[in-house]
């Protein structure tokens, strides 16, 4: 999860003046605080144009001042920077004076495509107007200073295709200028790409594709693709979404000082559109109203390959030009609630979804539903209500054998023995003799306990039992034990198919000592061998702790920055939880404040991705409700005392490994 993390910045219109503006300072104090919990080298910062203000040369100092600590702000989170020009950034030469305004009637008239032969002629001077603003070298300083290595055409020209990789997946991002044909302040439907661009953007994402498949495609603009002129705003989207050229998932602009959220798509490719501003340089004459009155944008975009999601947090300015949450842009509680908005990265391959829940101070991810695991769903809650009925039918069977095999007889002379005493005890209390009540036998109690109908007195002479019966040959310790065994062996026959001979592994810990965990019982595949899928001895930390602390089943690959200890490479995946039935709380004492920890722990581990599936049904599922249900059923004949449970399991269970596992 969160593959992918994009900074966009856009408009940041630095001036000539002594320093850059204060509101870049609150903006990199946000942006350290917003980034705390992102992995390392994830993040790529996206700057889509008018870096300075009216083409000023002045402000490349300032420029520059502000990326060198936009850079020590990130730290080690980075991974790489992409930038765009806007039209703040070129500067309005009287040779761009005389083409640009031909280029826009040629483009409405449609009598001229400005294929290469306009590049050979006429780029030079779109060049040469960058360089006098200062922003061929500003570009260049920037990604030298970010350690970009890019080829230098790119660099020079202002557009291309730049492949970036994180954690073994590489990102396209697609650069494109849609500022070289701005001449004045009316550029709204009379932007021009030219189909040398796209050509040339196009034969680069191919060339580069046919060595390594990217796992998105990120484009970068300074004007929204509305801004484009009618028919090369069709042009452009054809080359964006075609499947055999560029196949963008993204576009990020800037230019309206806005934030907009636009989700285009057809039958086959969905084009998202992300907008954001800070506009620091409007009008001098307005500076200090825009100051106060006009939000300051920028954004982060997560995106959740596997979950075809991505997360949008869009922060804006108070009153008093610090970033908050920019709650204008939310329509629902729920992001609201989680101050984000999720999209689908493909509408074509989503349905509603569902959230996998995050630890503490985490919202969780949202998992677009497809078709396929829909499928997956229903057939789990299929099997999960198998499960249910086998459970009951074992439950049955224990409850026939621990009768049918009968109560030692000194047990039941000190059962009555207790009786007497209780019965005197309430006699002496009451001065009255006690009520006459039919004669019945312990056996009688047991056995309308058991077979017949829970009780009352049947739950009493239960714990009375089970108090007699306790130590190192402890009837009801090694049928419960048989019971918590039987629930990882029939959940892994009813869900995982072993037929397709996946490596999965479904387990109980139990409380060792203080706050360390070991192995209670494990069920895997009858092909593995049990000493190389058991498991360490761990500490209450990562996944256990916040399980029990959010009280919901948590999965690894939702939660990375929750665990610091990384799983077994056989092991992709996992799921923690905390079964809630009453008795799973340990504290040292009655006094001890707080919820305490859990006795017992439940976890799955899955060797393939194919089987992430499982784990997103089990959170959807609460497999830690149900899971509570089947113990509940239990406890309710044979109430056990989990702190003795524990204590007899520290005698009687091998908790020793010699590979380990999770």
């Amino acid at each position: 999860m969160n593959d992918l993390t994009i900074l966009h910045l856009s408009d940041l219109h630095i001036d000539g003046q002594a320093a850059y503006p204060e509101i870049l300072k609150n903006l990199l104090v946000h942006i350290k605080e917003e980034i705390a919990t992102t992995r390392e080298k994830t993040l790529v910062v996206a700057v889509t144009g008018d870096i300075i203000d009216k083409g000023n040369k002045a402000a490349i100092d300032n420029a520059k001042k502000f990326f060198e600590d936009l850079k020590k702000t990130l730290g080690n989170k980075v991974a790489g920077i992409v930038l765009v020009p806007g039209n703040h950034d070129i500067f309005r030469s009287n040779s761009c004076k005389f083409i640009i305004p031909a280029c826009r009637t040629f483009a409405v008239q449609k009598e001229y495509e400005f294929g290469n032969t306009f590049y050979d002629t006429f780029w030079k001077n779109i060049q040469e107007a960058y360089e006098r603003t200062g922003y061929m070298e500003l570009s260049k300083y920037i990604y030298n200073l970010f350690e970009m290595d890019i080829e230098e055409k790119i660099v020079e020209r202002t557009f291309g295709v730049v492949p970036i990789t994180i954690e073994k997946k590489t990102y396209f991002f697609v650069l494109l200028n849609t500022s070289w044909c701005c001449i004045d302040e009316n550029d709204t439907r009379k932007i021009v790409l030219g189909k040398f661009q796209l050509d040339k953007i196009s034969e680069e994402a191919i060339k580069l594709r046919r060595n390594i498949e990217p796992s998105l495609s990120i484009c970068l603009g300074h004007h929204p693709l509305q801004c484009l002129e009618g028919n090369e705003e069709t042009t452009a989207l054809m080359e964006l979404t075609d499947s055999s050229r560029i196949m963008a998932n993204a576009y990020l602009c800037g230019h309206t000082h806005n934030r907009t959220v636009v989700n285009w798509n057809n039958n086959v490719r969905t084009l998202n559109t992300f907008m954001t501003g800070i506009g620091q340089g409007d009008a001098e004459n307005d500076r200090v109203r825009a100051q106060h009155t006009r939000k300051r944008l920028y954004a982060f975009y997560v995106f959740n390959i596997e979950l075809n999601s991505v997360d949008i947090y869009s922060y804006g300015t108070n009153a008093e030009g610090n970033f908050k949450p920019d709650f204008d842009l939310y329509t629902k509680n729920i992001e609201e609630n989680q101050k984000k908005i999720v999209f689908p990265i493909n509408m074509q391959k989503t349905m509603p979804y569902i959230w996998l829940t995050g630890g503490p101070n985490s919202t969780g991810k949202a998992c677009y539903l497809s078709d396929e695991l829909l499928d997956r769903f229903q057939e789990y809650e299929i099997r999960m209500s198998n499960f249910r009925k086998e459970m009951c039918d074992f439950l049955w069977r224990t409850r026939v054998l621990y009768f049918d095999d009968g109560i030692d007889e000194s047990k039941i002379k000190t059962i009555i023995e207790i009786w007497e005493k209780e019965q005197e005890k309430t006699k002496e209390k009451t001065k009255e003799e006690p009520k006459e009540e039919p004669e019945t036998t312990v056996d009688g109690i047991l056995y309308a306990h058991l077979m017949l109908e829970k009780s009352v007195q049947g739950q009493q002479l239960m714990e009375e039992l089970v108090g007699l019966d306790k130590g190192k040959n402890s009837r009801v310790f090694d049928d419960f034990y048989a019971y918590l065994t039987q629930i990882c062996a029939i959940l892994r026959n009813n869900l995982v198919d072993e037929e397709k001979k996946t490596l999965v592994r479904f387990h109980f810990r139990f409380r060792l000592k203080d706050k360390m965990y070991s192995q209670l019982c494990i069920s895997i595949p009858p092909e593995c061998k049990p000493e190389t899928m058991n498991m360490q001895p761990m500490q209450y930390d990562d996944l256990l702790k916040a399980s029990y602390d959010v009280g919901h089943s948590l999965i690894y690959s939702v939660n990375k920055s929750l665990v610091h200890t990384e799983p077994k490479k056989r092991w992709k995946n996992f799921i923690t939880a905390i079964p809630s039935f009453d008795g799973n709380r340990y504290r040292k004492n009655r006094r001890e404040h707080g919820r305490g920890i859990p006795f017992i722990t439940f976890g799955v581990s899955v060797g393939s991705s194919d089987l992430n599936s499982l784990l997103y049904y089990m959170d959807f599922h609460s497999i830690e409700r149900t899971l509570a249900d089947v113990i509940e059923d239990y406890l309710e004949y044979f109430p056990i005392d989990m702190k003795a449970f524990c204590e007899w399991a520290r005698e009687n269970v091998e908790y020793t490994s010699d590979e380990g596992g999770v």
